[in-house]
């Protein structure tokens, strides 16, 4: 499935994601359906990325996310999301803003509306 989302530039509302082929808003309330009660200021450490802890194939050094793996974040209210959890994702995904800068400490990219912060699959992290 293939999702489009807005920003600049495009015509849909910022932070707002549609599935291409339907148009209609992917639901991100994954509360009170059996996942975690997660909130803005948790702390959390990465143990996985993407539900696997070795690398995919990728000859792109600014998407190796898996040298985040035991590194720690705080969950960020993203300012155009109803709640903690990503509406775009099909899976639960909160926003990690981590406490290295991505981009420095690491070479990654993180182009979100939250500075130094990834969507992270719930799955992939525990509580600190």
């Amino acid at each position: 499935m293939l999702v489009t989302c807005g920003g600049i530039g495009s015509s849909t509302i910022p932070g707002q994601c549609y599935r291409q082929a339907d148009s209609s808003p992917l639901s991100g309330d994954y509360q009170g359906k059996g996942f975690a009660d997660l909130k803005a200021g948790d702390r959390v450490r990465i143990k996985s990325f993407n539900g696997t802890t070795s690398k995919e194939k990728t000859d792109d050094y600014s998407e190796d996310y898996w040298k985040l793996l035991g590194e720690t974040g705080t969950i960020q209210q993203d300012p155009y999301e109803k709640t903690v959890y990503a509406h775009f994702s099909q899976q639960p995904r909160v926003l990690v803003r981590f406490d290295k800068d991505l981009m420095a400490s690491y070479g990654l990219y993180a182009h979100n509306n939250i500075e130094n912060s990834l969507w992270i699959l719930i799955s992939d992290m525990e509580s600190l």
